[in-house]
């Protein structure tokens, strides 16, 4: 995923994401938000869909990122190393309103860690719906407190559009610096 043209390292022309969570924790609202900037309650993803945008960064190289957004059903479990794989970012999300859906990012967590154990993949938490300060049950302590090697937590609220333009920009850049190999090297700004 990376190249060099006249001696500098430049990306290749696609990162892909794997969001994953509980049903109904708000992946798809999330990439609304995020996609189209706009806030579109949306009804929970039957097997998975794919999205695609483009980005452009302040040098002017282009790149697709390519979203799969996977349901939280139990019943499309076993399709899910077939979703993940060739991804180089993947999101665990939760509702910060709900106990059980971040039990299951735990549980998320543990089986993408034990499978990610040799791939070059960026590993991020996110805990979405936010706006619902008065009824969150999961603070941000407890989400960082995770015992894995995730690369991010992060909170969100794809209905507010708090939080989430940051959240994507820093699992870009996060697997830019990956990619070139080097953490101290800033990344390509993004416009």
């Amino acid at each position: 995923y990376q190249r060099r043209v006249h001696g500098q390292l430049m990306l290749e022309c696609q990162i892909k994401f794997f969001l994953i969570g509980a049903t109904a924790v708000g992946k798809t609202t999330l990439l609304a938000r995020y996609i189209d900037k706009v806030y579109r309650p949306c009804t929970p993803t039957v097997g998975f869909t794919c999205r695609l945008s483009p980005i452009t960064f302040q040098d002017g190289q282009t790149t697709n990122l390519i979203f799969h957004d996977c349901s939280g059903d139990a019943r499309y479990r076993s399709l899910l190393p077939l979703c993940w794989s060739g991804c180089q970012v993947i999101c665990v999300c939760y509702d910060v309103t709900s106990r059980t859906s971040f039990d299951q990012c735990h549980q998320w967590c543990t089986q993408l860690v034990a499978a990610l154990l040799h791939v070059d993949a960026i590993l991020v938490v996110c805990g979405l719906k936010t706006d619902l300060a008065l009824e969150r049950v999961v603070s941000v302590a407890e989400a960082r407190a995770l015992p894995f090697a995730v690369d991010l937590v992060h909170e969100c609220s794809a209905k507010s559009g708090h939080g989430v333009d940051e959240f994507f920009r820093f699992c870009i850049n996060a697997y830019v610096r990956k990619v070139m190999n080097n953490p101290d090297t800033p990344p390509p700004a993004i416009t």
